[in-house]
């Protein structure tokens, strides 16, 4: 299988995209105006279920919904981020990543849970197709041996971007 790596060219050509899209100044909440293109090229979210694993305050959840989501399903650990998102079409589910969750009707999902994606390492579960962040070179390799696809780093070697299906990305 081919790995697609994004380089730093196409890191600014997306960048130089988002601006233009005013991505910018409208999803200042996610850390990087990267990602969030990153999420709408691969999940393409128009007419879809987002599962939405590591919700934060919302930020995500609403970038889906200006893209046409049908509903955004939260799953956030972090009770005081959860009860920030107050979006409609949204489902808030306040507790740890579980592989039970897997199981709520969804059509794409972004994970990124700062570590707990590991839980998936353990599993045979069928992703439906996902974009997840990965926190450290370990898990990267882990995650690429069981099939997962790498796009680009995050900032560091110890953070990347991975897909579950490329057939669905056109990265």
């Amino acid at each position: 299988m081919t790995m697609q790596i994004l380089d730093w060219s196409m890191r600014s050509m997306y960048r130089s995209v988002g601006r233009k899209m005013g991505i910018f100044s409208q999803y200042q909440l996610l850390d990087n105006s990267f990602d969030a293109l990153l999420y709408i090229n691969h999940l393409r979210p128009k007419g879809k279920i987002v599962l939405d694993v590591g919700a934060n305050n919302g930020d995500s959840a609403k970038l889906f919904l200006d893209h046409g989501a049908k509903e955004v399903v939260c799953i956030e650990r972090n009770e005081r981020y959860a009860r920030k998102i107050k979006l409609p079409k949204t489902r808030v589910i306040i507790e740890p990543f579980k592989l039970s969750h897997l199981e709520i009707p969804h059509d794409v999902a972004k994970i990124d849970i700062e570590g707990g994606e590991a839980i998936l390492l353990n599993s045979d579960v069928k992703m439906k197709p996902t974009i997840m962040e990965v926190h450290s070179s370990d898990l990267i390799k882990r995650f690429r041996n069981k099939g997962w696809i790498f796009v680009t780093y995050m900032g560091s070697y110890e953070t990347a971007m991975m897909v579950s299906d490329p057939r669905n990305s056109p990265l």
